[in-house]
């Protein structure tokens, strides 16, 4: 049996006891953020945009030319010779050479190619086929006739300098080859528009053996000095 005492300090632990401040069960740790899960993308999709986007940048590198469209088959002419030599020197082969090319188009070449998209899966398209269409825009066999016949009756004219006489002549020939098939064809061409008073330096000048490329140098000659 308890005595007074024990009974006492029994009653004041319990007093301790309740009157002392509760401390809040411990809590999990917070969990960390979920990230947004990345976009899935098509492994073929991927892998075709991983390449191609080096091979642009490198086709972007040489300074391709834009192509605007429009009725100047001199420029079309020039655009795609001048792709078609980039494209060659890259070693680009398949549609990757499409891809590149009409990565260049603008304005009515752009209109074009987006009509030419809504018909043909131009992602198969090969090269073959793309200077086909091309051709059959630009290079329409109207377009081919009237610079066969500009050719014909090209004659350095009044005011037309013999650089200009010449790019216009190398221009027009590259349009009608089948007028000046050979060389010796070409330069006798060449020769029958040149000014008269040059005509007849120039004949005096050189020979018969003398080529095209060197009939001009001689004209530059001629006209210098």
């Amino acid at each position: 049996m308890q005595t007074r005492i024990e009974q006492q300090e029994e009653e004041i632990r319990r007093l301790r006891q309740r009157d002392a401040p509760v401390e809040p069960p411990p809590q999990p740790p917070a969990a960390a953020p979920i990230a947004p899960a990345a976009p899935v993308v098509p492994a073929e999709q991927n892998i075709a945009g991983n390449r191609m986007e080096p091979l642009y940048e490198r086709f972007r590198k040489q300074a391709p030319p834009v192509f605007l469209g429009g009725p100047d088959v001199l420029k079309a002419e020039q655009w795609l010779t001048v792709i078609e030599k980039i494209l060659n020197f890259m070693g680009v082969v398949g549609n990757d050479r499409v891809a590149c090319a009409t990565f260049q188009f603008q304005e009515d070449a752009l209109i074009w190619w987006e009509m030419v998209s809504l018909t043909r899966d131009v992602t198969r398209m090969t090269w073959e086929e793309f200077r086909e269409l091309f051709n059959a825009k630009y290079y329409n066999e109207a377009v081919r006739s009237a610079k066969r016949k500009e050719f014909v009756e090209l004659v350095q004219g009044e005011g037309m300098s013999v650089t200009e006489y010449t790019t216009k002549f190398d221009r027009l020939a590259k349009l009608a080859s089948g007028i000046v098939p050979t060389d010796f064809s070409k330069k006798e061409k060449y020769l029958a528009g040149l000014n008269a008073k040059i005509r007849h330096d120039l004949v005096i000048t050189t020979s018969d053996t003398t080529t095209y490329a060197e009939k001009y140098l001689c004209v530059e000659f001629l006209v210098c000095y």
